[in-house]
């Protein structure tokens, strides 16, 4: 199983309503997991129509 996240692992138990749950989840995706963190511009953003910063003054 491959799961990504757009948040930081320290902003998880926020997604969580329960504490408990919250850290019961989190221990058991890490429990076994190869963590791999990709740095770098988003795919996602590939080919989207980029505004530059304007200055109105």
């Amino acid at each position: 199983m491959i799961l990504t996240s757009n948040r930081d692992i320290d902003e998880w138990p926020q997604v969580f309503p329960d504490p408990v749950i919250a850290n019961a989840t989190i221990d058991r995706i890490f429990d076994r997991a190869d963590i791999s963190i990709f740095k770098g511009t988003s795919y996602r953003l590939k080919g989207k129509i980029e505004i530059k910063n304007v200055n109105l003054k």
